[in-house]
């Protein structure tokens, strides 16, 4: 046989092998990154949803501010508001 269709032989062998492990660590890093994606997923969906009741909190402060005016007893009043409105959606 000749030297030089073993040394191709050996060549194919060895890149096969090689593909595969390229391959497979390829299928696992798009693996990885398709968790990483849904994670940033959940979390921007949960920054929206937090940012908008912090916005409707902002609105209900400010209708209150306009109301009771900008004193401190009006300002106990508001954040009683707020601590009350929070108790009864269930919220932390």
């Amino acid at each position: 046989m000749d030297t030089t269709l073993i040394h191709a032989d050996v060549f194919f062998f060895v890149s096969t092998i090689l593909f595969s492990i390229l391959a497979v660590l390829f299928i696992v890093a798009i693996g990885y990154a398709i968790s990483i994606m849904s994670e940033v997923k959940r979390v921007t969906r949960l920054v929206r949803e937090q940012s908008e009741k912090f916005a409707e909190d902002m609105n209900f402060a400010r209708e209150k501010i306009r109301d009771a005016g900008f004193t401190p007893k009006g300002l106990f009043s508001i954040a009683a508001a707020l601590w009350k409105k929070r108790k009864k959606k269930g919220g932390k």
